[in-house]
């Protein structure tokens, strides 16, 4: 019988995990352990409210509110490194050591960095508040900004900045923005929003150096181009923090591998959220996914497994982001499709984009159409078969009147 459970990590992950063991019914002790001193805040108005200013704490953007975490009864634990952990026990790095029946790790993860750009002042990553406030008071008016890597967060940046009145630069090696996430067709549509809204843009290029001893003042992009630079802002992506994992001896490999009731390697511990991994059916590639729908999913999954009960219904991913005036959504397997075609054609301001493979609907994106994107997850998670056109040509897709 489980009597404490360990939850390392309030981000949105380790909190869902402890939130859903209660509303399951679990009665017993729930620890709840992170390394910052202030944690249990939203990270996604790091990049766009904090940033602008519209915020001036993270805390303005609580994962919970007072009587929510009155309520789960947690034992909290904040400003406080664990330092490793074994079977039924937590060592923090004061030396204390904690029993824990069953040990969750959400510990998310860490921005990249490059060797490159690093000890120099004026390069900056966005992962934490205190990331988000010195990027913040680094974005003057007039300031030229360069952004490397215009995935989701990269680009929400960029619209960030220019809301501060700085000139800014979008780098990347891909040939369009958030291309992975969005696919090829939206990613085009993202590149003519972002150049209309004053970002400079440089796709299909890398970064061969930086210039400047101790400020950065300039970055030679791999085909001899030089771009002036006062803030480089690096948005490569995340590095798993799954070093607990790795030390207490579980199987890693870019995140902690997890089955599919986000089960370890090592008895009595699982991962939860953007560190694992998670082992795909049949011995395909594990697969990472970054968003905060996956990390309640996960956490969910993962609640339901340490009381005994029945796993709650698949749901396909989805995520969210505004940037540039739009509020862009994207669900389900784009990368997959065979086929795409606009049940809204993009018009400047909204549009609906439809993925296919082999005749089914297999993904979407929408842009300023949220009604239409919650049917679109419906029907995804429902799996219902409708053909290309049906949906092609539904009226409510295409938002007629």
């Amino acid at each position: 019988m489980i009597g404490t459970i360990a939850i390392i990590g309030a981000n949105v992950a380790g909190v869902t995990t402890a939130a859903e063991l209660r509303r399951l019914g679990f009665e017993g002790r729930i620890l709840l352990f992170d390394s910052e001193a202030a944690p249990l805040y939203e990270r996604p108005p790091l990049s766009k409210a904090l940033l602008i200013g519209e915020m001036d704490q993270a805390c303005e953007a609580p994962l919970l509110t007072a009587a929510e975490l009155a309520d789960l009864r947690l034992d909290l634990e904040f400003a406080t490194l664990v330092r490793g952990i074994a079977p039924g026990r937590v060592e923090l790095s004061s030396g204390r050591q904690v029993d824990a029946d069953v040990m969750v790790i959400a510990t998310g993860g860490r921005a990249r960095r490059s060797p490159a750009f690093e000890h120099r002042d004026g390069v900056h990553v966005l992962r934490t508040e205190a990331d988000a406030l010195a990027l913040r008071a680094a974005l003057s008016p007039g300031a030229e900004v360069v952004v490397m890597g215009a995935g989701v967060v990269g680009c929400e940046v960029a619209s960030s900045a220019i809301r501060r009145g700085c000139a800014t630069t979008l780098v990347d090696v891909a040939a369009a923005p958030m291309l992975r996430c969005l696919g090829a067709e939206a990613a085009h549509v993202m590149a003519t929003v972002c150049q209309q809204a004053g970002a400079d843009m440089r796709f299909g290029a890398g970064i061969a150096a930086v210039e400047g001893r101790s400020h950065v003042q300039g970055l030679l992009l791999e085909d001899g181009e030089r771009l002036p630079c006062d803030v480089l802002v690096v948005g490569i992506g995340m590095a798993a923090n799954d070093e607990l994992a790795r030390g207490a001896g579980a199987e890693v490999d870019d995140g902690i591998l997890v089955d599919d009731a986000c089960r370890t390697s090592l008895p009595g511990v699982f991962a939860v959220g953007d560190v694992a991994r998670r082992r795909a059916p049949g011995g395909g590639p594990a697969r990472r996914v970054e968003t905060i729908m996956n990390a309640q999913v996960q956490a969910r999954e993962t609640a339901a497994a340490l009381l005994g009960l029945a796993p709650p219904a698949p749901q396909p991913q989805w995520f969210w982001s505004d940037q540039f005036g739009l509020n862009i959504q994207a669900v389900g397997e784009v990368a997959r499709s065979d086929r795409v075609g606009w049940a809204r054609p993009f018009d400047g301001r909204e549009g609906v984009l439809l993925h296919f493979s082999d005749d089914r609907l297999c993904g979407a994106v929408s842009f300023n159409r949220g009604r239409e994107m919650a049917r679109l997850r419906r029907l995804l998670a429902r799996g219902d078969d409708q053909t290309p056109e049906a949906l092609l040509g539904d009226p409510d897709l295409a938002g007629a009147a």
